[in-house]
């Protein structure tokens, strides 16, 4: 029986073996390279086959040490044959990697037909050249690099920008990047600064950057701060998918463009929700998808008078999510304008850590007057008339971040019912939806 059951074994291994190169590699390439690396043991047959992989994935978190890390980086990219690997990912954000190392293992898949370059690290890392003039990128995603030389910019076939926490030596640079990324489809610029002496300076407080640059012809979606140059704006704005981060508290939205094909907004906001947000969707005739993460401190909220329903509002919005809820009373006013006036509105999400809930108060109260207050404001924003026959309220009480704790305990209501307890998880939002949602429905579920 053993045997049979070893022949049996044999003949498994031998089936995947046979089966073309180009498959096998596509199946190598889901694995982590460590255990990819492994598979050489195998056979003959497997000996080399990982070093034409085409994806070359590191991260750090999957190695004891530093010091084995970089050996185990340095060896593969020494075996590999490089002219197969069209994308490399370097994740190095848990350890304290030699900034020179990364610069130095970039320099070599660059010069090689390179289609895909990540590279996330904890330190900062300053940028070789070559990167920028590399014809055959098509995704460039970097967080925590410094740039500071760019002579030459040739990025004929990128499509996607990554830029997150980067230093320039000039914004200058940035423009000159922009404007050489004529295939855009995808751009993140997030906390791009130039420090001056010991000051910081971001990309938003410069007024004279974007006055010569085009618009983005093929651009899809954008993520950039805000408030920006008004030529940033109408060159982004033929973007479907608008992320907005407020890196100043002074915003205005008076000048913003018109965005005709945004069907998805996400404001990330450095203040709290107020009636100029409304009033901006003016700018968004075709929304469908407006999501609001407001900042986690209290800060005064701007008071205006109620102010016209916007076409999108009326006509158009299906689903309005509102974050780190406090339940004030703007807040209240701001969330009932919108149930009552769209008109196929189809889910309203309010999300809050605790009602109510400061920090004094955190502790002195007990869990059942904290659920008591959270079911007494679901009843108030329950109690509010809605447009839409279809509209259904999620009510989900973070005890964190909404983005950082995915799974989180909320009740729902849809019209003629009341209360089920459910739990919804939450992740941020592609191209293809503004956002997604596992629902588990809990043991206990309560109806009124």
């Amino acid at each position: 029986m053993e045997r049979i059951a070893s022949e049996k074994r044999k003949e498994r291994r031998r089936r995947i073996s046979d089966l073309p190169e180009p498959l096998l590699l596509h199946i190598l390439s889901f694995l982590p390279l460590k255990e990819a690396v492994a598979t050489s043991l195998l056979s003959k047959r497997w000996r080399t086959l990982w070093r034409s992989l085409p994806k070359l994935e590191f991260d750090d978190r999957s190695f004891d040490s530093l010091k084995f890390f970089i050996q185990f980086v340095d060896a593969a990219l020494h075996l590999a044959h490089l002219n197969s690997v069209q994308m490399f990912i370097l994740d190095c954000r848990h350890s304290r990697l030699p900034p020179d190392k990364a610069n130095i293992w970039i320099n070599i898949l660059v010069s090689h037909k390179l289609t895909h370059l990540e590279l996330n690290s904890l330190l900062l890392v300053t940028l070789p050249s070559s990167i920028f003039i590399c014809n055959t990128l098509r995704v460039l995603k970097l967080t925590m690099v410094k740039v500071s030389d760019l002579s030459g910019v040739n990025l004929p076939s990128l499509e996607v920008l990554r830029l997150r926490v980067a230093v320039v030596s000039n914004f200058e640079l940035v423009r000159r990047l922009l404007s050489n990324c004529v295939r855009l489809q995808e751009l993140e610029l997030i906390c791009i600064v130039r420090l001056v002496g010991h000051r910081r300076h971001s990309i938003v407080s410069h007024e004279h950057l974007w006055h010569n640059i085009a618009r983005f012809e093929h651009l899809l979606s954008a993520d950039v701060p805000f408030p920006a140059n008004i030529r940033l704006m109408e060159a982004i704005s033929n973007v479907q998918y608008l992320s907005l981060r407020a890196e100043d508290v002074a915003y205005r939205f008076d000048d913003i463009p018109t965005f005709p094909n945004v069907i998805h907004l996400q404001m990330n906001k450095s203040t709290n929700i107020d009636w100029t947000i409304v009033c901006m969707l003016r700018a968004f005739p075709k929304l469908q998808s407006l999501v609001i993460f407001q900042d986690e401190r209290d800060s005064d909220l701007m008071e205006f008078s109620t102010p016209d329903v916007p076409s999108c509002v009326s006509s158009q919005l299906k689903e309005f999510a509102l974050f780190e809820f406090r339940g004030s009373k703007l807040e209240l006013e701001i969330v009932k304008y919108i149930m009552e006036h769209a008109t196929v509105l189809r889910t309203v999400i309010v999300g809050s850590r605790s009602t109510y809930e400061s920090e004094s108060e955190s502790e002195s109260e007990s869990e059942s007057e904290t659920k008591e207050k959270d079911f007494e404001m679901l009843k108030e924003l329950s109690s509010y008339p809605r447009c839409s026959a279809n509209c259904r309220l999620i009510y989900d009480v973070f005890r964190e971040r909404a983005e950082e704790t995915p799974p989180s305990t909320l009740r729902t209501l849809s019209p003629g019912a009341f209360a089920v307890k459910i739990q919804i998880r939450l992740r941020h939002c592609d191209r293809s939806s503004a956002w997604q949602s596992d629902f588990i429905v809990d043991s206990s579920a309560l109806f009124f």
